[in-house]
């Protein structure tokens, strides 16, 4: 449990990054090296599993791209590895297959809280499925609460106070890495929530300040921006004091990758595809631009002055008032169109036929050689079709010849296997946070110990 001491300097240190951020020309705070690194894989992966553009793969110039080129590539992404991301995902459905798990809630009343009337997607079930899973996997440093709303009563004199005659309806809060700003394992969390409170802005009261929730052993805290939203002030205040004597918070956890201040950084266990996925990206950037160049035929000829007369770079004088040339439609010299034809005058004995003459055709179309386009396609291909394999999933839609359709037998069986304990280490790892939930939601609805048992998945038909 926190003291009054740490308390303070949370709340101090809340405001000094907060206040520091909003003199930075990017807005954000400095919480650490290991909160930059998450975040970071966060962006990362968001481009493959939510489609954003891929700012730090193709946001600024290719060696001697202009910035027409560049715009170019921006207006038409194309997240093209997003539905190759989606598959993968959904080969991890088979972790909830119903037949593959056993939960013993112990009471009817209690299974049917948590699997008809469960506040988030009406069961907990569907929501670690549908929300946890995935948040797993794309933000493996993120982490999911313990959360309810109060239930509220009128008092006699007025005022809104707990109703503590009412049971509360635990959910899940799950939390991007991005809105985790403080993170002690066993100790406690400190995140960032959507909710706003009202500040002075501009003037006037507005709903636009800081709420942060902070976690800890014993207790949940709300911290709200108040007075002056400039002034970046705090207030710390016991939402509820849930006396679990353990923290109902927990990380969403992936492979371990690093330890940054006594704390695991976690990698994504799709993260050995993203190098694969990026260069997918690249190329195809790259290929929409070469495409635009080379796929259709340029006309190549040699610039012809117009041939009205009295033309003088598309101004016709007569007087003081110069007017637009009908010929050339006030360009200065012959345009060209596929739908005219051009006639060349035919040399004769007195003609100019000398060095500098215009060899026939002195119109023609050129068009390019597309090998290097169709390369780049099955290169993009290739790159699409081996990201998972590192994983030993196929998500390639024509079916591969590789990996885990291998025709060989012992192959087929290693691959298996090999996929079996990738997914058995995501299933122990999600059925070990259902658990962690089922026991401290059930604590705090019904005030007493858990009596819930779970048996996660050890095989995946």
């Amino acid at each position: 449990m926190l003291n009054e001491k740490q308390l303070t300097f949370i709340v101090n240190e809340v405001s000094a990054k907060f206040k520091s951020a909003s003199t930075k020309k990017d807005g954000k705070a400095d919480w650490g090296k290991l909160y930059a690194k998450a975040v970071e894989q966060a962006e990362e992966i968001e481009v493959h599993s939510c489609g954003e553009f891929p700012e730090k793969l193709i946001g600024s110039n290719f060696p001697g791209e202009t910035n027409e080129e560049k715009e170019y590539r921006r207006k038409s992404f194309q997240p093209i590895t997003k539905p190759y991301w989606k598959k993968a995902l959904r080969t991890l459905n088979r972790i909830w297959a119903e037949q593959n798990y056993v939960i013993d809630y112990g009471e009817d009343a209690v299974k049917k809280y948590f699997t008809e009337d469960f506040p988030m997607d009406n069961s907990v079930i569907n929501y670690f499925k549908s929300i946890v899973t995935e948040a797993k996997i794309s933000e493996p440093n993120g982490v999911v609460c313990l959360d309810f709303d109060l239930p509220v009563k009128e008092s006699a004199n007025g005022e809104i106070v707990f109703d503590d005659s009412k049971e509360l309806e635990p959910y899940a809060t799950l939390y991007e890495c991005e809105d985790v700003l403080m993170f002690e394992n066993g100790d406690f969390v400190l995140c960032q929530s959507s909710e706003k409170s009202t500040v002075e802005y501009g003037g006037r009261k507005e709903k636009v300040g800081i709420v942060l929730y902070l976690y800890d052993t014993e207790n949940i805290y709300r911290i709200q921006q108040i007075g002056k939203k400039v002034d970046w002030q705090f207030e710390l205040s016991v939402y509820y004091n849930h006396a679990l004597g353990y923290l109902p918070a927990w990380k969403l956890r992936g492979t371990p990758e690093d330890v940054i201040n006594d704390e695991v950084y976690y990698e994504s266990y799709f993260a050995p595809a993203l190098p694969h996925l990026n260069e997918a990206i690249i190329i195809h950037s790259t290929n929409k631009s070469v495409r635009n160049k080379v796929s259709y035929p340029t006309r190549a000829y040699y610039d012809q002055l117009c041939t009205n007369k009295g033309c003088n770079n598309g101004k016709i004088y007569d007087g003081d008032t110069p007017t637009t040339c009908s010929t050339c439609n006030g360009t200065g010299s012959v345009k060209f169109s596929p739908f005219r034809d051009y006639v060349h005058e035919l040399p004769t004995a007195t003609s100019d036929t000398g060095k500098d003459s215009v060899a026939f055709p002195g119109f023609a179309y050129v068009s390019p050689d597309g090998t290097i386009i169709k390369d780049n396609e099955e290169v993009i291909d290739k790159y699409l079709e081996t990201a998972f394999l590192f994983l030993n999933i196929d998500v390639n839609a024509q079916g591969n010849s590789k990996g885990l359709n291998d025709p060989t037998a012992t192959k087929s069986k290693i691959d298996r296997d090999e996929q079996y304990i990738s997914m058995l280490d995501i299933a122990n790892e999600l059925f070990w946070l259902l658990h962690q939930f089922l026991n401290a939601a059930y604590q705090v609805r019904y005030n007493k110990e858990s009596p819930i048992k779970v048996k996660p998945p050890t095989t995946f038909d």
